[in-house]
């Protein structure tokens, strides 16, 4: 069958040719393969027979015992790529690859130019993640015009304020036991897991475009406890996740002023509603947990609102030392920990937490982060 070379084919130079030949008179072909599968997942586009053009015989290998080489060119420096060849254990420490320690340096020079050459489409260019495989390339964010437009003062406003609210619960259902309630991957299942789940504020921070950060939620990532949403959410729900998610990088626009959530908190206060938690030192040890568990990544573990994540989340977290003499009910408290606070990375706890898990952690709270005496006094404890 006569097809054309594709457009990573090129003629062997004269040491690639060389180092072809001493790459099949010494076996690699036997562990290595050189062609890339639809199924081989984050190894580069899928091979096409153009790509095989100049290649007489085809050494594309059956086994999978090393690494797949038909794109590899490129992908290691050449000095170590030189010296895992020598010996490999001494850059690679759990290799099974033998040692080429008899090839002489002219033939170790010639196998590097063969190997420099497979693939080799990617050295010029910017793009170090896998491509985006159809049918995700170049789809867009129907949400892009919402999110651009939110701060306007326009009717968009509480379209924005609706999609933020309405994401971030899917989040908190679906993602935060992984990335933790501020997507730095510091959720509760990240304990248990050796494959550590993603700084979403790092990570999305480097995907190259909107299709590639869509990918990556509907297929999952192979290997690890990331799993394909698409096999329960609607492409719909996934740009609605993604783009909360994208607040971890740019941060939320504030389009709902504070005091619009202090007044919802009031309310619920002026129910006269209390802790039903006992406010003794189990109760206070099992509200640490849970807030150094959930809450410690954004505002602290000494309530400042200086944790770990709080160098990304715009706004910024609230501060509890400052804070802690603004409620003078505790049915403010409760809501604010229930609800969430609107177009802000505070989530809604009651889809995540149970009603005591919240109080034991407002307990914890207000017990620990109020200037001495202050706590006693307003909750006559």
């Amino acid at each position: 069958m006569n097809y054309p070379p594709s457009d990573i084919a090129h003629p062997y130079t004269d040491e690639q040719a060389k180092g072809r030949e001493l790459f099949k008179s010494n076996g690699c072909v036997y562990c290595h393969s050189q062609f890339v599968r639809p199924q081989d997942w984050g190894l580069g586009r899928t091979s096409l027979s153009g790509d095989y053009y100049y290649d007489r015989p085809h050494l594309l290998g059956t086994e999978r015992t090393g690494p797949d080489l038909a794109q590899i060119g490129g992908a290691r420096p050449k000095l170590w790529d030189i010296t895992h060849h020598r010996n490999p254990r001494s850059v690679s420490p759990g290799s099974i690859m033998p040692n080429f320690s008899y090839l002489s340096d002219q033939d170790l020079n010639y196998l590097n130019a063969y190997i420099e050459g497979l693939g080799n489409h990617n050295m010029e260019t910017q793009n170090f993640q896998p491509l985006v495989p159809e049918p995700y390339a170049g789809r867009e964010n129907p949400y892009s015009g919402i999110i651009l437009d939110a701060g306007s003062g326009n009717e968009s406003n509480s379209t924005y304020a609706d999609l933020i609210d309405e994401a971030k619960i899917l989040f908190v259902q679906r993602c935060l036991p992984c990335h933790g309630a501020s997507g730095n991957g510091q959720g509760p299942y990240a304990r248990h897991v050796n494959t550590h789940p993603a700084n979403l504020s790092d990570r999305i921070s480097n995907f190259p475009g909107e299709d590639y950060h869509f990918w990556r939620v509907m297929e999952g990532v192979p290997g690890t406890a990331m799993p394909p949403w698409k096999l329960s959410l609607t492409e719909e729900t996934v740009w609605e996740i993604a783009s909360y998610e994208k607040t971890f990088v740019d941060g939320v626009v504030r389009v709902v002023p504070g005091d619009f959530s202090d007044s919802e908190a009031e309310e619920l206060g002026k129910t006269g509603i209390i802790s039903p938690i006992k406010h003794d030192e189990k109760n206070y040890t099992e509200g640490n947990k849970i807030f150094n568990l959930y809450c410690a990544q954004c505002h602290g573990v000494d309530g400042q609102g200086d944790g770990p994540a709080s160098v990304y989340i715009k706004p910024e977290p609230a501060n509890f030392t400052e804070t802690s003499g603004d409620f003078t009910m505790q049915g403010q408290w409760f809501w604010k920990v229930s609800e969430g606070v609107e177009t802000t990375n505070m989530p809604p706890w009651k889809y995540s937490l149970s009603d005591d898990e919240r109080w034991k952690a407002i307990y914890y709270i207000q017990k620990n982060f109020s200037e001495p005496g202050v706590y006693e006094a307003k909750w006559r404890i």
